[in-house]
């Protein structure tokens, strides 16, 4: 039996991705981060638990043999620590029920204390960085009002006083300025009383956000509904070798003002968090750049084995692709 258990919710792009792998790279005196329920059907091992949030999300999951594994495999590896660790974005998702299902699950492992952690992201930044991320992996993803008018319709407050009903919720803005040492990892880790095994920042971005023209390939794609469209690994690499092609896109601050006034989410991160800054994305690369589109298709296409039919659609299709207008021109036209 622990002492502590801590359940790391995410949200979705607010460092989960690093907090997890750091977890996983580095063991902490009497902390235990198990490989259960980070096993995938297939045999692969992720960072987060992320089959135990889907498997949590299942109505019948009580019922499975598969939670019965997850739950008897993290016992086995925590039987020595003080401190458990579960953490998957995965946990965001999950409705009234499926947070009682958690409630019932954290009480079959008996801790002596539960702590749910869960950051909060400024709205426009975390619907871009989302729209990114699914655009990326998700063929049928390639419009960004629609994206983020339902990342918008997100009760923030109603989920918050959810996680409330079962355990001591500690809420943090993700922002670098109010971030201990301007790092998520060492945030989370200071929560836990715990110091970084190594220096965050010397850690390569394992997950960067496609933008720019890579970014406006994958849309095209996307929504021409392509046979082959780009692997994400090859994406992510396109990302990861260039900075062109990662970093905010490009919102202009009218649009992004119109989309801000209409978004539920965007209202409850300003009643918890009231200090967290409000950015501007009116720098960011443009979607298209198509100062740039000519030399950018040639530099993608042998990485994401783009056929020359590929790249001469994308060109044709470039000054058509508008997935950030404004809600206000939207409505008028």
């Amino acid at each position: 039996m622990v002492d502590h258990l801590v359940l790391h919710i995410g949200r979705h792009k607010t460092g989960t991705t690093a907090i997890q792998w750091h977890l996983v790279e580095h063991a902490f005196p009497g902390m235990c981060y198990p490989r259960s329920g980070r096993v995938r059907p297939d045999g692969r091992v992720q960072p987060g638990h992320h089959t135990l949030a889907r498997t949590l999300q299942d109505p019948s999951a009580e019922l499975s043999g598969d939670l019965r594994r997850i739950r008897r495999g993290i016992r086995w590896e925590a039987r020595r620590s003080e401190m458990l660790v579960l953490s998957s974005e995965g946990f965001q998702n999950l409705d009234r029920s499926g947070i009682e299902r958690v409630e019932r699950f954290v009480a079959s492992l008996r801790p002596d204390r539960f702590t749910i952690v869960c950051y909060l992201r400024e709205y426009l930044s975390y619907a871009i960085s989302a729209f990114q991320q699914s655009a990326q992996s998700n063929p049928g993803v390639h419009d960004f009002v629609a994206y983020a008018e339902g990342v918008g319709d997100i009760d923030l407050l109603a989920s918050v006083a959810e996680w409330r009903r079962i355990g001591d919720v500690v809420l943090r803005p993700y922002d670098r300025s109010l971030l201990d040492a301007g790092d998520a990892v060492t945030d989370f880790l200071g929560i836990l009383g715990r110091r970084p095994a190594i220096d965050p920042a010397s850690v390569a971005d394992r997950n960067p956000s496609i933008s720019g023209n890579l970014l406006l390939t994958k849309l095209v794609l996307n929504q021409a509904d392509w046979p082959r469209l780009p692997d994400y690994n090859a994406l992510r690499k396109c990302a990861s070798a260039d900075d062109r092609f990662r970093g905010p896109f490009r919102v202009g601050d009218s649009d992004a003002e119109a989309l801000r006034a209409r978004s539920r989410f965007a209202r409850g991160v300003l009643e918890l968090f009231p200090d967290l800054p409000v950015p501007s994305f009116a720098g960011g690369r443009p979607v298209p750049d198509m100062a740039r589109l000519e030399e950018d298709l040639a530099t993608l296409a042998s990485p994401l084995r783009l056929r020359p039919d590929a790249v001469t659609f994308v060109r044709e299709q470039a000054h058509r692709v508008e997935p950030w207008l404004a809600p206000s021109v939207r409505d008028a036209g």
